[in-house]
């Protein structure tokens, strides 16, 4: 007697995400978000293109139409970078923290169904930001300049980069069931494996410049280190270098353009070829999660666990004196702070290394306060979403810790993973040679970073305790955070600055009032959203929908 034949239940699976996908208000809104970014940087560059032309010459000229069309592929790509590792981060771990991936192993599913399910809902997702913007890219089609090389280059690039994301996000979401953690590893894997793909790119170039015959000068690709040559390839991906990809390779000898063409073919084959392993990697550990019979607890998580069940004495001073710093210290914290520290110093290694060949490179350093605000926000957008999610959060509010407690010491929480590593960067700009004065403007900026680091955390978890999405409540966090402080700063900066340069021609004062416009901004509106956060968690607000008033 013949089993009847298998059939498979993956479309079910893959037409159930995609109506949950579509019952969420943060689908649509998040396209309309990606189109109206899209929109305002078209109108922007179209603006500002034209001013400059009329100043220039008294007459408006015509844009070139790749220009603007890698302007809105960079937009693009941006979009697709934060998006996909986030999209497939919590594909795999939301099923797991519900407890229903038990409730899809009782169905004739395989684990790498499941998994190709997943992932083919999220690539659907992603599709859908694509198509939103297909509009808007006929824009510049319409104005002329773009050819197929500009459509050629754009869709590989993108399809590179939500491939890879993809692939980042299905093992950072089958290793790990916190959302927080799952996207930051995410995050990291795609900027490691866009790093990867960029020293591919360098390497290629490289091999494609030793071809050459003799009488073709090379120099500047065979005696540069391949790492530096990578770094360039990240702006040359945008088209923004040479006003699109057809005038970039225009700009370049042939065998450049024939080389980057052998190197597109070849990164979509290995970005394939990396979402095939990762396919195969989350399947075999959806199978080890479906029969946690069949090996021992990992030796890591044992490890975790003894150290939680025998606290230090540290911890037990903070259970004794403040309860709710005990609650929010987790066991990883102390890992994630070394880990930004090694970032800096890596950072700092390259820096040294590369100074004789690019001395504007150690401009960077200031930069990076304003870099890791960007992972805070995230990470302050995501606070009380496994509490609320588990319903623990209303357990601790019954309790006798005050809620504006627990707000502090998640805000102490996030400055303690960030702010060693802002320190050491601090230390190395005085004391090492390549971090200079510097210019007013990287001052500014450095300085803005390391504020936008205190006042940051307050905002996101305002965002969070409302019950916002953590990527709508990041972009909100970063909106908050710096659109209007920067132009009070701006403001601040420019009559202040006025005024003192009548006595003097030191810059610093412009520094100064600009920190103290901006921080000044940033610090009382963080304090405005950490009281309204308190005053959320007292009253219960968190139990709305986001930004849903309770009915009087």
């Amino acid at each position: 007697m013949t089993s009847p034949p298998r059939t498979s239940l993956m479309p079910a699976v893959v037409l159930r995400e995609l109506r949950a996908a579509a019952r969420r208000r943060g689908t649509y809104w998040l396209r309309t978000v990606v189109m109206g970014a899209a929109l305002t940087a078209l109108l922007l560059r179209v603006g500002t293109g034209r001013l400059a032309q009329i100043l220039a010459s008294g007459t408006p000229g015509a844009l070139p139409g790749g220009e603007v069309f890698a302007l809105l592929h960079t937009v693009l790509c941006l979009t697709l970078l934060l998006a996909a590792p986030a999209f497939a981060a919590d594909c795999i771990a939301r099923e797991r923290r519900e407890g229903t991936l038990g409730l899809l192993g009782l169905t004739p599913l395989r684990p790498v169904e499941i998994v190709v399910g997943k992932v083919a809902v999220q690539a659907v997702r992603l599709l859908s930001l694509w198509l939103a913007c297909v509009p808007v890219l006929g824009i510049p089609v319409l104005m002329g300049g773009v050819s197929r090389v500009d459509f050629q280059y754009a869709l590989g690039i993108e399809f590179m980069i939500l491939v890879g994301g993809l692939s980042a996000g299905l093992v950072a979401t089958s290793l790990h069931t916190h959302w927080v953690k799952a996207a930051a590893w995410a995050f990291a894997g795609t900027l490691f494996g866009g790093q990867c793909l960029t020293l591919f790119a360098a390497l290629l170039l490289r091999w494609g410049a030793f071809q050459q015959p003799p009488g073709i000068p090379t120099e500047h690709l065979t005696e540069v280190s391949p790492f530096l040559v990578s770094v360039f390839v990240w702006p040359m991906a945008s088209g923004l270098t040479g006003a699109g990809f057809a005038g970039l390779f225009g700009s370049v000898p042939a065998w450049i353009r024939s080389t980057a063409d052998i190197g597109l073919i070849w990164g979509v084959g290995i970005v394939l070829a990396v979402l095939f392993g990762a396919v195969r990697f989350a399947g075999g550990r959806v199978r080890r999660s479906l029969r946690p019979e069949s090996g021992d607890v990992p030796r890591r998580q044992a490890i975790i666990h003894r150290r939680m069940e025998r606290p230090d004495a540290r911890r037990r001073h903070w259970l004794a004196t403040n309860p709710a710093r005990w609650l929010c210290q987790s066991a990883g914290d102390r890992f994630g702070r070394w880990a930004w520290v090694v970032v800096v110093g890596v950072g700092w290694l390259a820096i040294l290394k590369f100074r004789n060949d690019l001395g504007d490179l150690a401009a960077v350093a200031r930069f990076l306060p304003l870099i890791l605000a960007i992972p805070m926000a995230l990470y302050a957008a995501a606070s009380f979403r496994q509490e609320l999610e588990e319903g623990t959060l209303e357990l601790l509010l019954v309790t006798p810790l005050e809620p504006g407690k627990l707000v502090r010491a998640r805000v102490r929480q996030l400055w303690t993973l960030y702010l060693p590593a802002v320190l050491i960067n601090g230390l190395f700009i005085v004391v090492l040679p390549t971090g200079g004065p510097g210019s007013p403007g990287l001052t500014m900026a450095h300085w803005a970073g390391v504020i936008s680091l205190l006042a940051l955390p307050t905002i996101g978890i305002r965002y969070a305790v409302r019950r916002l999405h953590p990527l709508a409540g990041f972009v909100w966090s970063l909106l908050t955070a710096w659109i209007l402080p920067f132009l009070m700063g701006g403001i601040a900066s420019a009559v202040g600055g006025s005024n003192t340069r009548r006595f003097s021609q030191d810059e610093t004062a412009e520094v100064f009032w600009f920190c103290v416009g901006f921080g000044g901004t940033q610090l009382f509106l963080a304090a405005t959203w950490g009281w309204l956060a308190a005053r959320d968690l007292q009253t219960r607000q968190y139990m709305l929908r986001p930004f849903q008033r309770r009915p009087s």
